[in-house]
């Protein structure tokens, strides 16, 4: 089923474009859903009708530099601050609330989502009934500001809004390299031939994003990493950290996801981890993206 865009102006004066799906006639809940880097919202539209038929309504902006949002593709802000971002997604939840204000509300956050979600719910502490995380990784200090200090040089010496091809390939070089034999550079993103076809020819998506985009993502991972972002969050959330088990971005043997799901335990949320054998990082997308839907579904529904 197709939904058209609508359009949401947040207190800076960006339209962000939005879609909902509402196909739903007793509603249970809310999800809102973060999508990753250089994808957009209406990939996930196959997952938001599976939520439609098992009661949830569904919202999701194409964030900055995404999808069928204005401005430069794959720059996230104009401004100095990286912030801007995560303020869209704080303005956006409370336009959800007001909209479906006895509902309550659920994310699922992924990749770059992932990072913003976690920095979201760290800093505002919004009363989030459940939490999935998605191919998520984990930073350390060093690293993160490593790369937001390079990202910064960068953008001095090349333009903020120069496509970040160093960058890129800094980042994205190592995930390609994770699968023998590829068919093509986006391999890592899942298993199934044609999703990856699907993204490859999909020119919403796969793009080189900006320098800027790079320094204020940087930002928001270190952030995102943080114990003291981590032990603002609601504790109330219940929260499923769910992992294809050779995801590249989750770090060698998904080392970074279990640092990400200890961390948590540690500081006390209300958390539980899963993973796919043999999945990659798109586990919505996978080959056995059914038996993926059916646990999501099942951790959604579930009562305390």
């Amino acid at each position: 089923m197709n939904f058209d865009y609508s359009f949401f102006k947040v207190s800076d004066g960006q339209s962000l474009a939005y879609k909902v799906w509402k196909d739903v006639t007793n509603p249970k809940g809310v999800v809102i859903l973060i999508h990753g880097m250089a994808e957009h919202i209406e990939r996930y539209d196959d997952f938001a009708t599976f939520l439609n038929s098992n009661g949830f309504i569904v919202y999701g902006t194409d964030q900055r530099g995404h999808g069928k949002t204005s401005g430069k593709k794959g720059i996230f802000t104009n401004s100095k601050s990286w912030k801007r971002v995560v303020e869209d997604q704080k303005e956006f939840y409370d336009f959800v609330t007001k909209d479906c204000p006895n509902l309550d509300i659920s994310y699922f956050i992924h990749s770059m989502g992932s990072f913003i979600g976690r920095t979201l719910l760290g800093t505002y502490n919004l009363p989030v009934k459940k939490l999935i995380i998605s191919g998520t990784g984990y930073q350390n200090g060093l690293t993160s500001h490593l790369g937001t200090f390079l990202a910064g040089a960068i953008c001095k010496i090349r333009g903020v809004a120069n496509d970040a091809v160093f960058l890129d390939g800094m980042v994205n070089n190592p995930f390609a390299a994770s699968v023998k034999n590829p068919t093509t550079s986006f391999d890592w993103l899942s298993r199934d031939p044609d999703q990856v076809a699907k993204y490859v020819n999909d020119p919403n998506c796969g793009f080189i994003c900006t320098n800027k985009f790079y320094y204020d993502f940087f930002n928001i991972i270190t952030v995102a990493c943080k114990k003291s972002t981590m032990k603002k969050m609601n504790k109330d959330t219940q929260i499923l950290i769910y992992s294809g088990d050779e995801d590249p971005v989750g770090g060698k043997n998904i080392s970074g996801v279990k640092k990400v799901y200890n961390l948590y335990k540690q500081l006390g949320l209300n958390v539980t981890m899963g993973t796919n054998p043999g999945g990659r990082h798109e586990s919505v997308n996978e080959t056995n993206k059914d038996d993926v839907y059916s646990i999501f579904k099942d951790f959604l529904l579930a009562e305390v």
